[in-house]
């Protein structure tokens, strides 16, 4: 009976050790392939971009924090909105409409 005892405490700590290796692979693999790897747009594609997102502007309803385009029915029915640009609409918390997407 005492033979058994120090072969299970040896079972108990090969496989507690085995498991944190297991962990600690999983979390090198997830590491590996979760990298941030930028991304390179053309000079002419980005000046768009931001000048798209700069000039637009939104309706956004200061009680639900969600924001539409100008010709969104949800847009025309609100009685608590604002006309603000979108970029501000998005610091302020907001979310885009699922009717019209913002």
């Amino acid at each position: 009976m005492n033979k058994s005892k120090p072969f299970s405490e040896l079972v108990f700590y090969v496989s507690f050790l085995f498991i944190i290796y297991v962990v600690l692979f999983a979390i090198s693999l997830y590491k590996d392939n979760n990298t941030v790897k930028p991304v390179i747009l053309k000079e002419k594609t980005h000046q768009k971009i931001t000048a798209a997102n700069k000039s637009e502007e939104v309706i956004f309803n200061t009680g639900s924090l969600k924001y539409h385009k100008a010709s969104c029915p949800w847009a025309k029915k609100c009685t608590r909105c604002i006309k603000i640009q979108k970029q501000q609409a998005i610091f302020k918390g907001g979310i885009p409409c699922k009717t019209c997407g913002g």
